[in-house]
């Protein structure tokens, strides 16, 4: 019987440069009605060295960079309906200088009913909205003949992730207690993961694509007292 110990390690070592520029326009007017519209600029580069070793011998010596700019144009409204009944809505629209990759719009509207003595609210929100995500290569260690692993990772080093999210609750408020039931779903798209597959000398590198979906309910209640306060939130 034939056995063989493989260890694998990587070196990494990384650097992120970022540079962000915003310019934003805002018009009020009677009644508390806010209209802001602005322009962003975010360009973000990376840097990084990864040297792998296998059993102590270099087997990839790998030096790159990567590079994304993110241009974004966003419109936004605050206002009062009703006199009871506060809008925060608006819209972002983002585009990427990766390969691959298109303009996405990012809507989102916000309402929120006050009773009249402000004791009682009741909201609603829903949101579209991307999340970029900045990550090393992967680092890995000690696997042995025929293992394999699963991590959150990507080929490219800023994977773009999308979530549409939806939430609605109540709210009551006291003198010394506030206290806020919510309940809320969200999907994420775009989740890729890697799976390493070690065989003697070689291994085997793929990408594999999924969503999440989840669900929650969210309790919070605070409490304010002369000379102190207490917090308690649940989900």
């Amino acid at each position: 019987l034939l056995t063989e110990q493989i260890e694998r390690w990587n070196l990494v070592k990384g650097r992120l440069k970022e540079f962000n520029w915003r310019w934003e326009w805002i018009k009020e007017w009677n009644n508390n009605q806010k209209l802001i519209g602005g322009f962003q600029r975010v360009s973000r580069k990376n840097d990084y060295l990864n040297l792998v070793a296998l059993n102590s011998i270099n087997v990839d010596f790998v030096q790159e960079d990567f590079k994304l700019i993110t241009n974004s144009v966003y419109l936004e409204y605050e206002g009062y309906l009703f006199d009871k009944i506060k809008l925060n809505s608006g819209f972002r629209a983002n585009h990427y200088s990766a390969e691959n990759r298109q303009v996405f719009w990012e809507p989102r509207l916000m309402a929120t009913w006050k009773s009249r003595k402000d004791h009682w609210k009741v909201f609603f929100s829903a949101a579209k909205f991307n999340q970029e995500m900045y990550q090393t290569p992967i680092i890995y260690n000690e696997l042995g003949v025929n293992s394999s692993i699963w991590q959150l990772s990507n080929f490219e080093e800023f994977p773009l992730i999308r979530s549409n999210e939806i939430s609605i609750g109540v709210e009551n408020k006291g003198k010394n207690y506030r206290w806020k039931l919510n309940y809320y779903t969200k999907q994420n798209v775009g989740i890729t993961a890697w799976k390493m597959n070690l065989e003697l000398d070689q291994f085997n590198l793929f990408n594999e694509y999924g969503h999440s979906l989840s669900r929650g309910l969210e309790l919070y209640l605070h409490i304010l007292g002369q000379q102190s306060s207490s917090t308690l939130s649940y989900t």
